[in-house]
């Protein structure tokens, strides 16, 4: 493998995001579940917003 390869550079970046991803999906769907209570309408814009990055 070499360190000039942009594909062995990519691998652990994309690897990271993905990760990061899952874990601000994770944290969504928590914030959006404890604001569905009294402002669901918040939650979901507030969701899709981050969502769309």
């Amino acid at each position: 493998m070499r360190s000039s390869s942009p594909r062995a550079q990519r691998t652990p970046d994309a690897g990271a995001d993905l990760r990061q991803a899952g874990e601000v999906l994770l944290w969504t769907e928590a914030v959006a579940c404890a604001f569905s209570f009294g402002h669901p309408r918040m939650a979901f814009n507030f969701r899709n917003a981050l969502l769309r990055g």
